[in-house]
């Protein structure tokens, strides 16, 4: 009997909700309504922005060479001589190299307009034109008037811009197949396009001058330790280096995609990456829907504890 009569009591407690939610269903279909309202609004006030993506793959050394320099490295250091400027995973080198400052501030940032990083406000689908904040970049004479206090400047810093573009660029490596991806958006979708192809030249371009600089470096080197060198077996494994250089050299200076070539090159993307606002007036309307249940049951409570209180 008392289980029964607890069951009853628990049936009766869940009608009660029920019932108190269905009593406030004006206050329900108009706080659904308002959020609803609210989300639209605010998603259609978002800004399209676009996102361009590239696929690269690391670009495999040459083991034969590689094992070389590996073997003639060893024998040069019994003779006391030691190869500068040799490194390893040139891949891993490179997505380090495109995450950092000054990749960013050296190879990146003199090839693109500033503007079009802080300052874009709309981008004209018809006409493929760019406007930008009045408040900070006035297009007519190409200039910054924005007003800003310290640290900030007039003219955006590098590392402020760095900052920015960290919001707008995603570099993912899959573990098993090793496949990068590089993205970028913006609110042109040409302009996207464009920034991933500098990324991908300018890593490229950099790495492979870093590396003909060491090998010059190790060529020079080689040829000095050639001509102090006296026994006949140290100037032999000398040569040897010294030959393996210049072929690397003469690999590198003929290597177009050094470091990551391409296999899926970014285009100029025709829809649009965010915002996704059919999802923003969804999860507007639920959100609408549950603050307007707890709202009716905070009524019901207090109703019914007001109630309870009478009656005592």
């Amino acid at each position: 009997m008392e289980y029964l009569k607890k069951e009853y009591e628990e049936n009766l407690e869940i009608q009660d909700l029920i019932s108190a939610v269905w009593k406030n269903r004006i206050l329900v279909v108009s706080l659904t309504s308002l959020s609803i309202i609210i989300s639209v609004i605010v998603a259609l006030s978002l800004p399209n922005y676009y996102q361009s993506s590239a696929v690269l793959a690391p670009v495999d050394d040459d083991n034969s060479l590689k094992s070389q320099l590996s073997s003639l490295s060893g024998l040069a250091s019994i003779s006391g001589i030691s190869i500068p400027g040799q490194s390893i995973d040139k891949s891993s080198e490179a997505l380090k190299r495109l995450d950092s400052f000054k990749f960013f501030s050296e190879h990146f940032l003199p090839y693109i307009n500033l503007e079009n990083l802080l300052a874009v406000k709309q981008w004209i689908p018809e006409t493929n034109k760019i406007i930008y904040k009045e408040n900070m970049f006035q297009d007519s004479t190409k200039t910054w008037i924005r007003k800003v206090s310290f640290p900030k400047k007039k003219i955006p810093s590098a590392q402020e811009a760095y900052k920015e573009f960290n919001k707008i660029i995603t570099i993912t490596q899959d573990n098993k197949t090793k496949f990068i991806l590089v993205s970028v958006e913006h609110r042109s979708p040409y302009i996207a396009k464009q920034w991933v192809e500098i990324l991908i030249d300018n890593i490229n371009k950099s790495m492979r001058e870093k590396s003909e600089e060491e090998v010059i470096k190790s060529v020079i080197f080689l040829n000095e330790n050639l001509q102090n060198a006296r026994l006949s077996e140290v100037k032999e494994a000398i040569a040897r280096l010294l030959e393996t250089q210049i072929k690397n050299q003469m690999l590198i200076s003929a290597s177009e995609d050094y470091v990551l070539k391409v296999i899926d090159s970014p285009i100029v993307p025709e829809d649009k990456f965010k915002p996704r606002r059919a999802i923003i007036c969804i999860s507007g309307a639920i959100f609408g829907f549950l603050l307007s249940i707890i709202f009716s049951l905070i009524l019901y409570l207090r109703s019914k504890r007001f109630n309870d209180s009478a009656e005592t």
